[in-house]
């Protein structure tokens, strides 16, 4: 059974539906830096993390608001090398992938 998200990323970012982009991203850098201070648990972070990505993108936070449905949860060997750089938990799976990666990747 899949897990239920009942938190919307607006929720969880605790912003408005109508923030801006740029006032979005320096609520996010706030979080980066609760969570390198250890206000912020990992599994929080991530959740944080994916929040942000469905509401910064134009076509996901568009997406989200006509349908309600957001990707929540994400296996590790699904995220980007980017998605992996914004979480200092994942340096380690990082650090291989980008050791393990051909050019075609």
């Amino acid at each position: 059974m899949a897990t239920v998200q009942r938190k919307t990323p607006y929720e969880i970012l605790d912003v408005p539906k109508d923030i801006s982009y740029s006032k979005l991203r320096i609520i996010y850098r706030k979080k980066i830096h609760e969570h390198l201070q250890k206000k912020i648990s990992v599994s929080d972070f991530r959740l944080i993390c994916r929040a942000y990505e469905t509401l910064s993108d134009s076509t996901k936070r568009k997406l989200y608001d006509a349908r309600q449905e957001w990707v929540f949860e994400l296996r590790i060997d699904k995220y980007t090398a980017q998605q992996l750089a914004s979480e200092p938990a994942l340096i380690d799976d990082l650090t291989e992938r980008l050791r393990n990666a051909t050019l075609a990747e």
